[in-house]
């Protein structure tokens, strides 16, 4: 574990104005339970629906996602022993009901792999849904023509083990992992490499993978997957990464390409230097609209925040907005695998239709004297063009 260092407060940088109040979305009577690593999506009726996490409660990571249908899609890895599967499900009544689970295949695993099958993600494209996940040092592609009732087992897309997906409005699926390499997991390690790959047909095959961090970056393998989101329109497409080491002194690093990723403009987002605060768990949104994209991340600033911060178009420039909580942290960790965790992940979600951000996160409550987490969320109205 890391200590996060006691940080000045952030000159200039209080509460995002854009975003109205915090709302709980989960049940805050729940003794004991510490929830963590949302997920979430908007129905067709512009409701949220958010699935999380707990160490404490034994509850799996689930990730989230919908088809041009209307179809929810809910992912995570369950445990028994030494079997490890990963389940689907799929709602058609905007989250309401859930069928299954059923099994996505992965027989290029055996059971007693102890890093296979692990951090499943979603894609979905016009007429097929894919599943990714972790699997024997690569990220594995299972895709299914058919609403997730059967799957193809998939090719291997790139080493790496943890990181995200997106299908571009073309139609090619995207995706970005962070490969640990030869070295141990932990708070930062310049044997760490964030990796980049593309496949125009479909997910039948892949380019060769491209680095897209420098050379040398101290490089988290915790509470740091990175993320990726595709303008289509403007031919941008870009990831988000950490960058840092056990000081717990880390930035965030906006990558944007705009040659299918031979090559990479980088912005950074943190303090003004010298850095203090650690920025972990990033996530991001691209308003096809307007261009701009949206960032959201955890620090330490002021007790404890999920900060955003907005891009132009090719992340030239990227302001950091403030706190979208609009209450401080109960209490502050950069802990990973314990009932006090954040997670791995955090949501930030377009209605593009009614033009409004979503932010969905996991926040520490002071529970007649008890921390907490717990899920909570916040919106604000986007721009008409």
């Amino acid at each position: 574990m890391i200590v996060p260092k006691q940080c000045p407060a952030a000159a200039g940088l209080a509460r995002d104005k854009a975003f109205g109040a915090t709302a709980a979305l989960t049940n805050p009577t729940t003794p004991g339970l510490a929830q963590n690593a949302p997920s979430a999506i908007i129905t067709d009726s512009g409701n949220i629906v958010a699935e999380w996490s707990s160490y404490s409660g034994g509850r799996p990571q689930v990730r989230l996602a919908r088809d041009a249908k209307g179809i929810l899609y809910a992912v995570w890895v369950e445990s028994e022993g030494h079997h490890r599967q990963i389940s689907l499900a799929r709602s058609r009544d905007s989250g309401k009901t859930w069928t299954g689970p059923d099994r996505v295949d992965a027989a290029d695993c055996t059971d007693r792999e102890p890093a296979c099958l692990d951090r499943p993600m979603l894609a979905i494209g016009a007429d097929r849904i894919y599943v990714l996940y972790a699997a024997s040092g690569g990220i594995r592609v299972a895709t299914s023509f058919d609403e997730g009732n059967s799957f193809r087992t998939g090719l291997t897309a790139l080493v790496g083990h943890h990181g995200s997906a997106t299908v571009g409005a073309d139609g090619r699926l995207h995706i970005i992992a962070l490969d640990p390499a030869t070295s141990l997991p932990g708070f930062g390690s310049a044997d760490h490499r964030i990796l980049y790959t593309v496949s125009a047909d479909r997910g039948a095959s892949f380019a060769k993978a491209q680095r897209v961090s420098g050379r040398d970056e101290m490089l988290p393998f915790y509470v740091a997957s990175p993320g990726v989101a595709v303008d289509t329109k403007r031919k941008w497409i870009y990831t988000v990464y950490v960058r840092g080491g056990r000081d717990a002194v880390w930035d965030l690093v906006i990558a944007a390409t705009k040659d299918n990723g031979k090559t990479w403009k980088r912005t950074r987002i943190g303090d003004d230097l010298p850095g203090c605060a650690i920025h972990m768990v990033p996530t991001l949104a691209l308003d096809a609209t307007t261009g701009t994209l949206h960032v959201a991340w955890y620090d330490n600033r002021d007790g404890g925040r999920f900060a955003r911060a907005t891009c132009t178009p090719g992340a030239v420039k990227c302001t950091q907005q403030g706190a979208i909580n609009d209450q401080p942290f109960a209490a502050f960790t950069a802990e990973h695998g314990t009932a006090r965790s954040l997670g791995e992940a955090a949501a930030l979600v377009i209605d593009a239709k009614r033009r409004v951000l979503h932010a969905v996160w996991a926040q520490p409550f002071d529970e007649q004297g008890k921390i907490v987490t717990r899920i909570v969320h916040a919106q604000a109205a986007l721009p008409k063009k």
